[in-house]
C-alpha cells in the first residue's frame, strides 16, 4: 500500500524499510490517540524482522533443496540424453521464472551448434543448424562467460541479425509462445579446458524477471552439470570400448575357427563380407584369381597390381559408378600376396578396419597354406621327372606318368624357364616364381604338362600328338614373354628341347633345352628359344669361356690396338661380314663411299695380316666376329 493511501486525519503511521525479501518496504497503520514508544517501537521491528526472516530460510532451504536434489539426480545418471534432458529440467527448478531451456552442443562431424536437449519447445527445435559464431550461443561459446540479454535491447537485436533467416523461423514456430523471451540466460558448459556446450534458460511469462542471481545459480548448476557431463562421456566411452573389444574379440574367435575348420578361401571372403555389411571380394595376385568368381569391381587384376606396386597401405580409388573403392592390401611381411576390395557405399567404421586386419591374417595364412600344399606337389613331380631322367623302370614309369595326367604314347619336349634377374630375398624370390607358375598355368590350361618349380627355374614337360600341336605349345610359351612384361615380373631366359616319342628321350630334350637356356645365358639374350634355333653356335656351347676369349683375342688383338680409328675399323670389319661381304650393302650402311670401304677393307688386311678373300682366313675372321658378339 502507498503511503498516499493512508489517511492524514485520525491515523498515525509506522514505516519500517526491511533489507529481505528484496529490499520490501513495511508500513503500518495506527488508530489515533495510541501511543507507541520508541521500545515498543523497536520490538515490533524485531518481531516483524523474525517473521520475515523465517520466512527468507523457508524459501532459502527450498530452494537449496531443489538445487541439491538437482545434483542428487545429475550424479545418479550415465546415459547422457537421459542426463541432458535432467539437466534442463533441474535448471528450471533452480530458476522458476524461466518457462524454456535448451541445450546446445557442436557437432563434431559438421562442427555446426545442434541442439541435443530441450523443455518448453517443439521436436523442430532439433532442425537448428548454426554456425560456431551465431547467435547468443555462439558468442557465450566465444567468451567463455555467462549472459542475461533482454529483449528489444541493441545488443540483442545486433546478436539476433547474425542467425540465418531460416534459423529464426524454426525457433518462433517450435515455441510455445509467441515472439522472442523477454529475457534469456546463456551460460557455458565448461569442464577445465573442454568447452562442452552451452545452457539456456527463457523467460517469457510477466513475472520477476531474471536477474543476476539467476546467472550465479545458473553459471554454478551448469559448472556442476559440466562434471555429471564428463562422467556420463566417460562411462559412455568405457561402455563402448567394452562393448567394441568384445566384438572384436568375437570377430576374432571367428576366423580363428574358420581357420581352424580349414574353411575354404571363398567362406572366409564370405565371412568378411558379412561382418563389414558392404560387397566385399578378395583378388589373388599372385595368381590373378577373384574371389567370389562373380564379382563387379571395374577394375582388373592388374590394374589392381599396377595401383599398388610396392605400397602396402590401403587405398581408395573412384569408379564410374560414383562409388568410391577401398582397397585394404593383405601381405606376408613386405610383400603382396592380394587384397581385399570394399565397395563404399558408406563409410568405413574403426570396427571394419578390424575386420579387415583380422580377415587378411587368416587369408594370408590360407595363402600360406596353399602355397605349402604346392610346394609338396612340385616336390613329387620333381622326384617323378629325375626318374624320368634316368629312365631305369621303363615299365614302372609307364605306370607312373599316367598318375600325373600323361601319356607314354605320346611326344613329349622339355621347356627350362630361368628368371634373368637374380633376386636376393629369398620371400620375394618365392613370390615372384609364384606369380610366373601362375601366369604359366593359365597360359597352358587345358594342355597335358608337369610343371614344377625349383629356386628361380621352372621345368615344364609338354605332350602333343604332332609338330603342329608342338608350334602352338612353343608360340603359347614365347607369348610368357610379353605377358610377363605386363605383370611386372623380371625378365626371363627360356629354352625349348626338340620333341621326341619314348620316355626314353625325355632326358635327351632336357640336355637340348639345358644348354639353349645356357647360350642365353652366356649372350644374355632374355626370351625364349628352341633348340634348333641356335644353329651353329651348338658347337660351342660346351667350350671353356676362357678358350672362347682366347680364340677371339689372338684374331682381334691387332686391330683393337691399332692406334687410329682402331672402333672405326672393326665396326667396318663387323658390318661386312653381317652383309656377307657386300660392298654395296655395307656402304650404304656405313653411308660411306665404296672407294672409302675398299680402302679400309685393305687397310683391316693389312693390321690383321690376312686375305678376307682367302676361304680359310675369312672362316677365321667371322668366326671372331661372331663369338665376340654373342660371349
Amino acid at each position: 500500500m502507498n503511503s498516499s493511501e493512508f489517511p492524514s486525519n485520525n491515523i498515525q503511521t509506522l514505516a519500517f524499510s526491511i533489507e529481505l525479501l528484496d529490499h520490501c518496504e513495511i508500513r503500518m497503520a495506527l488508530p489515533e490517540g495510541v501511543a507507541v514508544s520508541a521500545n515498543q517501537r523497536l520490538l515490533l521491528e524485531y518481531l516483524i524482522r523474525d517473521t520475515l526472516m523465517q520466512e527468507q530460510i523457508t524459501i532459502e532451504r527450498a530452494h537449496h533443496e531443489r538445487w541439491l536434489g538437482g545434483l542428487r539426480e545429475l550424479t545418479s545418471s550415465l546415459d547422457l540424453n537421459n542426463l541432458l534432458f535432467k539437466i534442463l529440467e533441474n535448471s528450471l527448478k533452480v530458476i522458476p521464472a524461466a518457462s524454456n531451456a535448451l541445450f546446445m552442443m557442436i557437432d563434431p562431424d559438421t562442427r555446426k551448434w545442434v541442439s541435443k536437449a530441450q523443455i518448453g519447445f517443439t521436436d523442430s527445435i532439433y532442425q537448428i543448424t548454426s554456425d560456431i559464431e551465431e547467435g547468443i550461443t555462439g558468442t557465450v561459446y566465444r567468451e567463455g562467460k555467462g549472459k542475461i540479454y533482454e529483449d528489444n535491447t541493441p545488443v540483442f537485436e545486433e546478436i539476433i541479425r547474425t542467425l540465418s533467416l531460416e534459423n529464426v523461423r524454426i525457433f518462433a514456430e517450435s515455441s510455445h509462445y509467441s515472439g522472442f523471451a523477454k529475457r534469456t540466460i546463456a551460460v557455458p558448459v565448461t569442464m577445465k579446458e573442454d568447452r562442452i556446450g552451452v545452457l539456456l534458460v527463457y523467460q517469457y511469462k510477466d513475472t520477476k524477471l531474471l536477474n543476476e542471481s539467476d546467472l550465479i545459480k545458473l553459471q554454478g548448476f551448469a559448472d556442476q552439470a559440466a562434471i555429471a557431463i564428463s562422467n556420463a562421456r566417460m562411462v559412455n566411452e568405457l561402455v563402448e570400448t567394452n562393448g567394441y573389444l568384445v566384438i572384436r574379440n568375437e570377430i576374432h574367435n571367428l576366423f580363428t575357427q574358420l581357420s581352424m575348420d580349414s574353411r575354404s578361401l571363398p567362406e572366409m571372403i564370405q565371412a568378411v563380407e558379412k561382418n563389414i555389411g558392404l560387397p566385399t571380394c578378395f583378388v589373388d595376385l599372385t595368381k590373378q584369381e577373384w574371389y567370389p568368381v562373380q564379382h563387379n569391381v571395374p577394375f582388373t587384376a592388374s590394374e589392381l597390381d599396377q595401383t599398388l606396386g610396392k605400397n602396402l597401405a590401403p587405398v581408395i580409388l573412384d569408379s564410374d559408378r560414383q562409388i568410391p573403392y577401398y582397397i585394404f592390401p593383405v601381405h606376408n611381411g613386405p610383400l603382396l600376396a592380394g587384397c581385399f576390395v570394399v565397395q563404399l557405399k558408406r563409410p568405413l567404421r574403426p570396427l571394419d578396419h578390424d575386420i579387415l586386419e583380422q580377415g587378411s591374417a587368416v587369408v594370408m595364412l590360407q595363402l600360406v597354406n596353399t602355397y605349402s600344399m604346392t610346394e609338396m606337389i612340385y616336390r613329387r613331380r620333381r622326384d617323378f621327372f629325375e626318374e624320368l631322367i634316368q629312365y631305369r623302370e621303363p615299365a614302372e614309369l609307364s605306370d607312373k606318368i599316367q598318375r600325373f595326367g600323361l601319356s607314354s604314347q605320346k611326344s613329349m619336349f622339355v621347356c627350362l624357364l630361368h628368371l634373368a634377374e637374380n633376386v636376393q630375398d629369398l620371400k620375394e624370390s618365392n613370390v615372384i616364381m609364384q606369380r610366373f607358375i601362375a601366369l604359366i598355368e593359365k597360359e597352358l590350361s587345358g594342355e597335358s604338362v608337369l610343371l614344377f618349380s625349383s629356386h628361380e627355374k621352372v621345368t615344364i614337360l609338354l605332350q602333343a600328338q604332332q609338330v603342329r600341336s608342338q608350334q602352338q605349345l612353343v608360340r603359347k610359351l614365347k607369348n610368357l614373354v610379353k605377358q610377363s612384361v605386363t605383370s611386372r615380373l623380371p625378365l626371363l631366359y627360356g629354352g625349348i628341347g626338340g620333341m621326341y616319342s619314348g620316355l626314353e628321350h625325355v632326358a635327351r630334350s632336357h640336355e637340348e633345352a639345358s644348354r639353349t637356356l645356357l647360350f642365353l645365358r652366356k649372350s644374355q639374350r632374355t626370351g625364349i628359344m628352341q633348340y634348333e634355333e641356335i644353329g651353329i653356335n651348338r658347337l660351342f656351347l660346351q667350350q671353356d669361356m676362357e678358350e672362347i676369349e682366347s680364340y677371339i683375342h689372338d684374331v682381334l688383338s691387332p686391330l683393337r690396338s691399332y692406334k687410329y680409328q682402331a672402333e672405326e675399323l672393326e665396326l667396318t670389319l663387323r658390318v661386312y661380314m653381317e652383309n656377307n661381304r657386300s660392298m654395296s650393302l655395307t656402304a650404304e650402311q656405313l653411308h660411306i663411299h665404296p672407294n672409302t670401304l675398299y680402302t679400309r677393307l685393305r687397310k683391316l688386311e693389312e693390321i690383321l695380316a690376312l686375305d678376307l678373300n682367302d676361304s680359310e682366313d675369312w672362316m677365321k675372321v667371322y668366326l671372331a666376329c661372331h663369338l665376340s658378339k654373342i660371349y
